[in-house]
């Protein structure tokens, strides 16, 4: 561990030390032990400090920030900001929330991991945090003596309005309102926090309180932890909650995500549920690739205790969110289950153990092309009894109120569920898993990414792991492993630039017409199609238009053009210019009229080269009569004057109109010179006689292989 690290952070009024050799970092590291490598948790705590250095400094003047830290789904993102909890409580944020998700579960899965990773409640810890479970203003005097004592309070509650408020008056009391600069966690940041009542222009209760508890304290750092950022990367720049820094949280060593089990290995872990099956289930009936994965389980079960005797083997079910089917789907599990514990009492040789055995040899051999030297199925086949009888299952719902793991004492355990079962609960040892849930027609990518609860640190029984879903979703979960791959890399390559936040241009990648970015209440996207042509209109800000000018003559001079004839007509072309030098060379570096947009138009082009589609595009420099500028005068307006709002400038030059399509001097116009080639042409533009000014327009051949769509906000007035 290091020792005091010299942070130059954003505001250089903040530049202060983070200390991370201190009692609680120690203790975390203690705690941890060989669940969390060395070189882990180094990397853990190296991200708390690059997170923490976009802090207030806790001796300078007030400010508050907001943030992003981004995950992946199942990946440690509780260990990220418990160290973080950590890390600020050494260095004088001594005033921590964390907003501690939307349901009981939630909350109380990370108040008790809270307490046991940082030994809050051990009394062979020496400690310097209490914790406040959703306190109210008669805990004022609890954690006023607190900080009088040099600890920090830890106040953990739910998220909503009820819970947010009362921590809101503590806070601004004045005993406690300038007693220490604040973090504010926000636990799956992208659930509730947003406002999902912005297109009436309104403010949606859990959204406001979260703002007023921000605004109750002079200095305050709001972090929002999510493996799902679409909705927090799509918001208003204007939206108090858009992130105005991003750090990125990589996984640690064993880490299985999208790219194990839709990667190049997806036959290994993925089994498709014929449609037909759904409509079993869906009649609460067991069909038979249910009965498959049961059996797959119990098999694995089984294997698994042949290693390490009394582990926890897991099975989640998901296949409604209604509580009466999950009701009638207990209850015909139940039944099979008895059903084959009586079968698997019989003699050998009768005919319904023998099947049932079929059955479990069926399975074995399934786990048998990814586990190494499986144990001898006489083995398994003598151990499946045990197992049968060390298997609980579970209704997970807000009706059954059930927890998950302190439930869980015998081995093997399955759990049903709908929508207890989706973000930030953890079931733990999940081996096998069952979902055939998805909404019809469209749906949101950030939902679907969170139900994947059999991602997480499997490595160890990885050979066990099995996921039966139908096609559809099986199509599903590969799209969007191809678009968090693409905004991973990008905002990698955003940070590893040093891009402010506020210049990151919000693209979202998503090829299936079936799934959405996220919820359209909370955030205003469209669809963007760059193909065809984009034309932008010319500035006409005579600084603007001049600079453009220069901008246009500097990356000519660099890229020499030659001379491009069609007809009668000759243009200056720079063939198959590479990309990178396109965009950061001419594109970058022109101030944008309307209908055009640098940043989306500049990550386009780079994502296309990243995605390995297109390396070069070619540039030309359109002719025109007047020293190479074309003439264009302002439309007139209603009353004859120069109406250059309502009237657009079309920079494009069309076909001739005297010649035939066969005569050797006809030109077909500026649309049609492309060759079917990516093209970016430069107009330059004398409009009214005065202004020189210019005009690009972008041509992307409206072919496959160029037809990567994108999600991007939509700026409202």
């Amino acid at each position: 561990m290091v020792g005091p690290i010299g942070i130059e952070p954003i505001n250089q009024q903040d530049n202060w030390n983070i200390n991370v050799e201190t009692n609680e970092i120690r203790n975390l590291r203690m705690r941890y032990g060989n669940d969390v490598s060395d070189d882990d948790f180094q990397r853990v705590v190296e991200t708390a400090v690059r997170i923490m250095s976009n802090f207030p400094n806790p001796q300078g003047p007030p400010r508050a920030v907001t943030g992003l830290a981004l995950g992946k789904v199942q990946s440690g993102k509780t260990l990220s900001f418990t160290t973080l909890i950590a890390l600020a409580a050494s260095n004088q944020y001594r005033i921590i929330v964390v907003l501690a998700g939307t349901k009981k579960t939630l909350f109380k899965q990370t108040k008790e991991r809270l307490e046991r990773d940082l030994g809050i409640n051990d009394p062979s810890v020496v400690n310097n945090i209490l914790i406040f479970p959703n306190p109210k203003p008669r805990d004022i005097p609890s954690i006023s003596r607190t900080l009088d004592t040099g600890r920090c309070a830890l106040i953990v509650c739910m998220k909503n309005r009820s819970r947010i408020t009362p921590v809101t008056r503590l806070l601004s009391s004045p005993e406690l309102r300038d007693k220490s600069p604040v973090l504010i966690i926000d636990d799956e940041g992208d659930e509730a926090s947003l406002n999902t009542a912005f297109r009436e222009e309104s403010q949606s209760p859990t959204y406001r309180s979260i703002l007023e508890l921000r605004r109750s304290v002079p200095k305050c750092a709001y972090v929002a932890y999510t493996a799902t950022p679409q909705a927090n990367l799509l918001l208003q720049q204007l939206d108090a909650l858009h992130p105005e820094f991003c750090v990125l949280v990589h996984p640690g060593e064993g880490y299985c995500g999208g790219s194990v089990f839709f990667g190049d290995n997806i036959s290994q872990y993925i089994r498709i549920i014929p449609d037909e099956h759904v409509e079993i289930i869906d009649e609460g009936e067991i069909a038979e690739s249910l009965q498959e994965a049961l059996a797959l389980f119990l098999v694995g079960a089984a294997i698994r205790h042949s290693r390490r005797r009394n582990d926890k083997h897991s099975m989640l079910i998901h296949t409604s969110h209604r509580m009466e089917d999950h009701s009638r789907l207990y209850n015909a599990l139940y039944q099979l289950h008895e059903n084959w514990l009586s079968r698997i009492r019989l003699m050998d040789n009768d005919p319904g153990k023998q099947d049932l055995m079929q059955r479990f040899l069926a399975a074995y051999n399934d786990l048998a092309t990814t586990v190494s030297n499986p144990p001898e199925w006489d083995m398994i086949r003598e151990q499946l009894k045990f197992e049968l009888n060390a298997t609980c299952i579970w209704i997970f719902n807000s009706l059954e109120r059930r927890e998950d793991e302190p439930l869980f004492q015998l081995e093997n355990n399955i759990v049903i569920g709908g929508n207890m079962l989706g973000r930030g609960v953890t079931i733990k040892n999940l081996s096998v898993t069952y979902i055939t849930r998805r909404a019809e027609g469209e749906t949101n990518a950030d939902t679907m990414e969170q139900r994947a609860r059999w991602f997480g640190y499997k490595r160890s029984y990885l050979d066990l792991c099995r996921v039966y879903m139908t096609r559809q979703l099986r199509e599903d979960y590969i799209e969007l492993l191809h678009h968090e791959d693409d905004f991973w890399d990008s905002l990698r390559r955003y940070s590893d630039y040093g891009l402010p936040v506020s210049q990151w241009p919000p693209l979202l990648r998503l090829y299936s017409d079936s799934l959405r970015p996220t919820r359209p209440n909370v955030a205003n996207y469209r669809r963007l199609d760059v193909n065809a042509w984009t034309i932008m209109q010319p500035i006409l800000d005579p600084d603007a238009a001049q600079n453009n000018l220069i901008a246009i003559d500097r990356f000519f001079h660099s890229h020499p053009p030659e001379p491009y004839t069609i007809g009668n007509v000759t243009h200056q072309i720079v063939r198959a210019c590479p990309i990178l030098n396109v965009v950061d060379e001419l594109v970058k570096n022109i101030a944008p009229g309307a209908d055009w947009d640098t940043e989306l138009i500049s990550e386009y082009l780079l994502r296309l080269l990243s995605n390995g589609r297109l390396m070069d595009i070619d540039v030309v420099l359109m002719s025109g009569p007047d020293n190479g500028f074309r003439v264009r005068n302002p439309r007139l307006g209603i009353n004859g004057n120069a109406d250059p709002i309502n009237g657009k400038i079309n920079p494009m030059e069309g076909h001739s109109t005297n010649r035939e399509p066969n005569d050797p001097l006809y030109y077909p116009g500026d649309r049609e010179i492309t060759n079917g080639r990516p093209q970016l042409q430069v107009h330059k533009i004398l409009y009214g006689g005065e202004l020189r000014t210019c005009s690009l327009a972008l041509h992307i051949p409206d072919i496959e292989e160029y037809n990567l769509p994108y999600y991007t906000r939509v700026n409202m007035e």
